[in-house]
């Protein structure tokens, strides 16, 4: 991919579509700021709210520990992964780590062909529903989906594509059309989930 890309959230609060940049250009240095300044106090927020509303633990969001900046170090000069942040508003509004040592497909349907794995995918947390009174950006995670479809063409995996979920996010892989192979017990038992080629240019043209 080049560098950065347009591509648009909805903002929910305008209720319009607004311009965003998808970018793997991405330092410590702002995922770091990014964490430290915004993700971690609005978490923080968010977590308070809900125990103030009396949610359970079990129905919080359940990434909220993961830690970007580890990631970052952990696997940024491996040329096998590839970060990608979008940017609006001078603010990163998600991430996503994307594995290029390509796995085999287990869904029958292209079974056994080269598949892309998505790693990590988060929106910031003022853009989840039910953990903020009024999520400000939508399309985070419809857009890095695309991301991930690009580059799996790019890696001659024809757009296929495999995640494991978390429980929370799995309604919304399975309405981005993926198939669900159900819980994988070398993967705390998360649902793991393929999309195919016919599935990738299907979401590819509805996204269009």
């Amino acid at each position: 991919m080049t560098n950065e890309t347009i591509v648009y959230l909805h903002d929910n609060i305008a209720r319009k579509l607004v311009e965003a940049t998808l970018t793997d250009r991405l330092s410590i240095r702002e995922i770091e700021l990014t964490e430290e300044k915004y993700w971690k106090p609005a978490i923080a927020a968010g977590l308070k709210r809900l125990e103030q509303k009396g949610i359970p633990k079990d129905q919080r969001p359940q990434h909220t520990g993961w830690s970007w900046r580890a990631k970052h170090k952990k696997f940024s000069k491996a040329i096998a992964y590839k970060f990608f942040g979008i940017r609006c508003e001078g603010k990163l509004q998600g991430l996503m780590l994307l594995s290029t040592l390509l796995q085999k497909a287990r869904a029958k349907e292209h079974e056994g062909k080269p598949i892309l794995y998505a790693q990590y995918i988060e929106t910031a947390p003022w853009n989840l529903k039910g953990f903020v009174n009024q999520p400000q950006y939508s399309l985070v995670g419809t857009n890095f989906v695309s991301m991930a479809i690009e580059v799996s063409k790019q890696e001659e995996c024809e757009g296929r594509l495999s995640l494991h979920s978390l429980p929370q996010s799995d309604g919304f892989y399975l309405w981005c059309g993926m198939i669900n192979l159900g819980a994988d017990p070398n993967f705390d038992n998360l649902n793991y989930f393929e999309m195919t080629k016919q599935q990738a240019e299907i979401f590819i043209t509805e996204d269009e």
